[in-house]
């Protein structure tokens, strides 16, 4: 990740930047306006908070959420059939 001045800007406007979508304004919109990005569709503004803020903007979708809770259970799960001598795969 390039520092914020490669892009033209300061920590400053970036955090004027995450206020604004804190309030609702669209990462993509953000930026074409503060960095002259017109092909943009928010993965640049995620980065450049997550680096310079550190502060996390990519939210995980609920069913992303579940199959992690479920991927762990599962493997909980696997893990105490071995432990009783119990071969998952052959069940």
């Amino acid at each position: 990740m390039n520092d914020l001045s490669d892009y033209g800007i300061d920590e400053a406007t970036l955090r004027r930047m995450y206020d604004e979508w804190c309030q609702g304004a669209k990462k993509s919109e953000l930026e074409r306006r503060y960095l002259g990005k017109p092909e943009s569709h928010g993965a640049l503004f995620t980065g450049l908070v997550r680096n310079h803020l550190g502060i996390e903007t990519q939210r995980r979708s609920p069913q992303a959420a579940r199959l992690a809770e479920l991927t762990e259970e599962n493997a909980r799960l696997r893990d105490l059939l071995e432990s009783h001598g119990i071969d998952p795969a052959g069940l």
